[in-house]
């Protein structure tokens, strides 16, 4: 066990000196991490949009179709712009915008005389979500306002000549008289409305609505894919201790090859956990997520780490060089991690590909992980799950050592 911590101490002094290697692959999936974040943003995903209005009618009726945009859940993914029509077609061209809506001059005499009216809106084919919520919206609006249209469109060519307000375009008596059809109107509709002539059943069905937080979705993913990574990249080392004659020379010690194995795979579990300590203090303090279980959740990153480092060194002493381990490893790696949740967090998979993602070697160790920390983990399954990972290590370290011993040493 001395030799072993020995080892130990050697590779762990080879890494300070050398801590460009531990960052880069550390590095990599942090970068994408952080970029994936800034780009989709910290909580749940909405799409975002500029909405540009170029009201050339000037009256009450475009100014509220314009202000329609900026209520409810659709003023919560659109900023609406008041623009000239000119500088909102430059725009538009440039690709600055979602949408341009341009309200004509007349638009809202022409509605009050039930005569055709139109509302120009021009869309960004370069993007797909907002600007067809936008063209729903309006299409929308267009439909009530055709209804308005049938059901009092008598009333509405009273006012046609100017606002109601004015007292001088409409008489007391105009203004009566109008005031009277709208309430004979809304008296007729409400027989159709009250009581309803269509009764419609509901039931209720309660369900906990689940909110995509982008953060605890791929925050896992991306730690798992730095421990994957880094059981990557460290892998190459044991063609070093090959060439530089450790293997031979520990070989001929009486823990053998077996002790600097050992060793080095307690390095790795320690720059396994202080990057998963680095990680988790991250999302704890920068992305505010709330951790369950961070000490197990370490442990259980460090555990995997060397089961996977084990798994890449299998890889590697089956090689004839080191260039062919290199590249036998990438074919390994690449696969695990897109198949194994390790790139793109399950909730952005496919349901097949997920059960799919979970049979795999880092795709169970990531939902694992990921248990872990969003709720408290029982004894009993963390038993087991901390079991059922030293007899796959034991199994990998068996096979790793007997290559060692009888053909990658000489």
């Amino acid at each position: 066990m001395r030799f072993a911590c020995l080892s130990a101490l050697k590779d762990l002094r080879r890494f300070r000196r050398d801590p460009v290697a531990i960052l880069v692959w550390v590095g990599i999936p942090a970068f994408i991490g952080l970029m994936m974040i800034v780009l989709f943003g910290r909580g749940e995903i909405k799409p975002q949009g500029l909405l540009l209005v170029a009201d050339e009618d000037g009256s009450f009726l475009s100014s509220m179709i314009s202000s329609a945009y900026d209520r409810g859940e659709l003023g919560n993914m659109l900023d609406v712009e008041r623009v000239e029509q000119a500088d909102g077609r430059r725009r538009m061209e440039r690709g600055e915008a979602s949408a341009l809506l341009v309200i004509p001059k007349g638009f809202s005499s022409g509605f009050l005389r039930s005569e055709p009216a139109q509302l120009l809106l021009y869309t960004n084919p370069a993007q797909q979500i907002i600007p067809e919520i936008i063209r729903e919206a309006t299409a929308i609006l267009v439909e009530a306002g055709s209804y308005v249209q049938l059901l009092a469109g008598d009333q509405l060519r009273v006012f046609s000549a100017g606002p109601p307000s004015s007292a001088s375009t409409f008489p007391d008596q105009t203004i009566a008289a109008a005031s009277v059809a709208f309430n004979s109107v809304a008296r007729e509709a409400s027989a159709w409305l009250d009581p309803p002539r269509i009764e419609i059943a509901t039931k209720v069905v309660e369900r906990q609505a689940q909110k995509f937080d982008f953060r605890a979705a791929f925050f896992p993913s991306t730690l798992s894919l730095s421990i994957l990574f880094l059981a990557f990249g460290l892998s190459g080392k044991l063609w070093q201790e090959r060439e530089g004659g450790t293997l031979r020379r520990a070989a001929t010690t009486p823990g053998g090859v077996t002790a600097l194995l050992t060793g080095m795979l307690l390095a790795f579990a320690a720059v396994a956990a202080a990057a998963g300590t680095i990680g988790l203090l991250i999302a704890r303090f920068v992305l505010g997520l709330r951790l369950h279980n961070p000490a197990t959740a370490v442990l259980w990153l460090a555990a995997c780490g060397v089961v996977m480092h084990a798994l890449m060194l299998l890889v590697q002493v089956h090689a004839g060089n080191a260039r062919a381990g290199n590249i036998l490893a990438n074919l390994i790696l690449f696969p695990l991690a897109i198949l194994g949740g390790s790139m793109f967090p399950f909730e952005m998979m496919p349901a097949a590909f997920v059960r799919i993602a979970r049979l795999t070697p880092n795709g169970w160790a990531l939902q694992h992980f990921r248990d872990f920390l969003n709720s408290p983990a029982s004894l009993s399954e963390t038993l087991a799950a901390f079991t059922l990972l030293s007899l796959a290590g034991a199994a990998l370290i068996w096979l790793l050592a007997r290559r060692l011993r009888t053909c990658f040493v000489l």
